[in-house]
């Protein structure tokens, strides 16, 4: 691609490519080497064999323009992962819900390409985003050594400082199921600095097009064709002849979405919504306020005076939002809009509805009503929950298998500090953070040991008391005659 292409974009034209390389190789690498399941997302079985390990040598596919502007792609496996979480339901009950959350992920060699290319667009969306002065303000899929918790701080301890102020927190309906094609490629072509009569260079049109004119096949198909788990699926000559021919592979003919799961899906998210970005950022800053954008989750504080009606604040930026959000040829969830009031009453920061009830929000994973810092409801129930369900296989096994003491270390390694990677780990660093004493006091080891000898002493009286049940119902044994 000739760099008179780029003229007017001063990063790309300094943009050192083979330590981009280098960097990228040693990320990749790390993924494909590493043991442990949650960080490999490279094992997974596919139309293509899983790659064991990488060699610069071998990677003309992933760094040549010439040879990704003719690579053929495989289509993607859909897939979902099922979300259960408890919601109060018309009469105020809480049942147990299921949310089935559609993930579409491609072959390993295409994974790889896409993998490149996101890393890529990344540094410049990176540069990109200062320029602009938004990179405050968007949080995700982002390199900045920090987590969700550190961003929910920042939003809380913005509000703190505040005397007034309306939070409005949004969703976006769909989000990536909707990206609007035309809007994907014209900030495409804003992050690569190209003007927009220009066409993209052919290695990302065919990037592009395979993202966004994607092919796919439901996993259960796959399966009940090719009944295999080592290797790959099948070979491209069986893939031609029971999938290719007999029209299973589904092509997305729409105009909008780009699969939720690919490794390019993060930055184009990103990109798509740089115009909003600059819009609400001018907009919030203005106010004096806070906005930031997590994906499809938006947060907006806007201060206000005595003198300011705060219903009339809110609604004219609920407006505001909303037409640029439509702007983008996205949309707006109605129902999961969340509107809170804090005030400064007598020294204390209270939280409210606009009908002044007492109330808290909700930021990533951390709920906040003006005093207390906790995690929400839902992450304290999803853990009571699975703890009751590990115990109860546990004392089941216990009861009717041959052992001499009640296998606690598995249970301790999952739901206290004993072991790794759990929620309680989780739970302390967000207490470490946010300085929460609420959620101090429910992570000592005192109260969870407690709680989980009590869950495991009144699940043992449970399924005792089910088993002498069963065993007076049984039928007595006739005599031998």
């Amino acid at each position: 691609m000739p760099e008179s292409r780029y003229q007017g974009c001063e990063f790309i034209m300094t943009l050192n490519i083979k330590d981009l390389q280098n960097r990228w190789y040693g990320l990749e690498t790390e993924k494909i080497n590493n043991e442990d399941p949650k960080k490999n997302k490279r094992k997974y079985l596919h139309f293509d064999f899983r790659l064991l390990n990488l060699n610069k040598e071998n990677l003309d596919f992933v760094w040549k323009p010439d040879i990704v502007a003719r690579h053929s792609f495989y289509p993607f496996i859909n897939s979902s992962i099922i979300i259960r979480r408890k919601k109060k339901n018309d009469n105020g009950i809480r049942v147990l819900s299921k949310k089935e959350r559609p993930i579409r992920y491609a072959s390993h060699k295409d994974a790889l390409l896409f993998s490149w290319y996101n890393y890529y667009l990344g540094q410049l969306y990176e540069e990109k985003i200062k320029k602009l002065g938004i990179d405050n303000s968007v949080i995700a899929y982002r390199s900045l050594e920090k987590s969700s918790i550190d961003f929910a701080k920042e939003v809380f301890d913005f509000i703190k400082k505040q005397k007034n102020c309306i939070v409005l927190c949004f969703d976006i309906h769909g989000f990536f199921d909707h990206l609007d094609h035309k809007i994907i490629k014209k900030q495409w072509k804003r992050v690569l600095c190209l003007d927009d009569k220009l066409e993209l260079p052919d290695d990302h049109y065919a990037i592009y097009k395979a993202i966004t004119k994607y092919s796919s096949i439901d996993l259960e198909i796959i399966k009940k064709i090719f009944n295999n788990s080592r290797g790959r699926f099948c070979s491209p000559e069986e893939l031609r002849e029971k999938i290719s021919k007999t029209g299973l592979i589904k092509k997305n003919t729409n105009q909008f979405g780009i699969p939720q799961g690919s490794p390019i899906s993060a930055v184009i998210s990103n990109f798509y919504m740089l115009d909003f970005d600059v819009i609400l950022n001018n907009y919030i800053n203005q106010c004096h306020g806070l906005y930031k954008r997590y994906c499809d989750d938006i947060i907006v504080v806007l201060p206000f005076s005595d003198n300011d009606g705060p219903k009339e604040v809110s609604n004219k930026s609920e407006l505001f939002i909303k037409e640029e959000i439509l702007r983008q040829k996205l949309e707006i969830q109605d129902e999961k809009t969340d509107k809170k009031i804090f005030k400064h009453n007598t020294e204390q920061l209270t939280c409210s509805t606009f009908d002044l009830k007492k109330s808290t929000i909700q930021y990533l994973g951390i709920r906040f009503d003006g005093i207390n810092l906790d995690l929400r409801d839902s992450t304290w129930s999803r853990y009571h929950r699975r703890l009751s369900k590990l115990v109860a296989l546990k004392t089941y096994k216990f009861l009717n298998g041959n052992n001499q003491s009640f296998p606690k270390k598995k249970i301790y390694e999952k739901f206290t500090d004993f072991g790794n990677n759990n929620l309680v780990n989780y739970a302390k660093n967000a207490e470490r953070i946010l300085g929460s004493e609420l959620i101090k006091k429910k992570i000592t080891k005192y109260r969870l040991i407690k709680n989980i000898k009590k869950k495991i002493k009144t699940e043992t009286l449970k399924q005792k008391s089910k088993q002498h049940h069963a065993s007076k119902s049984l039928p007595k044994t006739p005599p031998n005659t």
